[in-house]
Order: C-alpha cells, then sequence, then structure tokens
C-alpha cells in the first residue's frame, strides 16, 4: 500500500504517527503523575491517622484489653477518609468485635499482609501497578508492646476525598479532548 505513496506522503504519515504516539505516551504520563500525587497524599494522610491510632490501641492491649468496634468507630469516624479499621491478633485472626466499616462507604476489610505479599510484583512498574485503583489505599501498622513484642497489627481502609479526586478530573479531560 505504501509503496505507491510518494515519498513526501509517507514522511508525512510516519511524522503523524509519531506525533501521536508520542502525544499519547506524554497524556498517560501526565495522568500517572496526577494519580501517584492523589494516592501519596490519601497513604500519607492514612498512614498518620493509623500512627496515633495503633499508639492508643497499643496502650489499650497493654492493659489487658482488647479494642472494640466502639472505640474503632470513636477513633475513625471524624476522619472522613477512613473507610474501614481492623485489628488483627498476632496469630492473624480477628474477632468480630475488632472490626469497623463506615456506613454507607462500601469499604472492605484490608486483608494481613505479608512483608510482600499480595502484592503484583513487577519490578519497576510494582509501584504503579499497585497504585490503581488510586481512591483507595490499605495501610498496615504493627501494634508492638513495651517489651517490643508483636501485640497485633491495625490495618486501615482509606479513600480518597472529593478535594483528592477533584486532581484527576484535568489530566482525564485533557486525555478526552485528545482522543
Amino acid at each position: 500500500m505504501s509503496r505507491g505513496l510518494p515519498l513526501h506522503w509517507r514522511l508525512t504519515l510516519l511524522m503523524t504517527l509519531v506525533s501521536t504516539l508520542t502525544l499519547g505516551v506524554a497524556i498517560a504520563g501526565y495522568y500517572w503523575v496526577a494519580v501517584s500525587k492523589v494516592h501519596e497524599s490519601v497513604a500519607s494522610n492514612a498512614s498518620r491517622v493509623a500512627t496515633q491510632a495503633a499508639r492508643a490501641i497499643t496502650e489499650i492491649i497493654d492493659k489487658g484489653d482488647r479494642p472494640t468496634d466502639e472505640f474503632l468507630r470513636t477513633s475513625f469516624n471524624d476522619n472522613d477518609n477512613i473507610l474501614a479499621a481492623v485489628v488483627y491478633e498476632p496469630t492473624g485472626r480477628t474477632r468480630p468485635d475488632e472490626r469497623w466499616i463506615r456506613p454507607g462507604s462500601g469499604a472492605s476489610i484490608g486483608s494481613l499482609r505479608t512483608s510482600y505479599g499480595n502484592y503484583l510484583n513487577l519490578g519497576f512498574f510494582s509501584n504503579l501497578v499497585n497504585q490503581f485503583p488510586p481512591e483507595s489505599v490499605f495501610i498496615q501498622k504493627p501494634l508492638r508492646g513495651a517489651d517490643a513484642r508483636l501485640l497485633g497489627t491495625l490495618v486501615l481502609t482509606a479513600a480518597a476525598s472529593d478535594e483528592e479526586l477533584s486532581n484527576l478530573i484535568e489530566p482525564r479531560a485533557i486525555g478526552m479532548l485528545v482522543l
């Protein structure tokens, strides 16, 4: 097909193809940077909240008690980004009264992950793949007693706020306009 085209048309087609591919890669990169920023913001906020909650829960467990769903509800109800919380025992089990899910959120309880478990291991691309969907993040904080023994693990499910998600509107709109 291209053998019958004059040289200047073949060069024009080649430049158009290269330009289109370059524009597509640039838009994908722009969207990826926006998603990374949203994911980082959600993870940072959730990690800060998890650290504070882990201290309080560690104190409760050190006293010989266990945190209840009521304690978890009062701890996380003021922070709209936290959708669910669960406290795992050192054995990896959890009790039904040590779970909390924000009503109406449809969130799931985060699973207990070992050091590298439950993640796709794709080398360089692992961080990118594990950020999707950017709206939800699972944070895991070990609960250690004064003697440094493992008392359990706190796992939070966090979601991006509407303000954070609004940062993805512009990259999506640009992608749609170009398409």
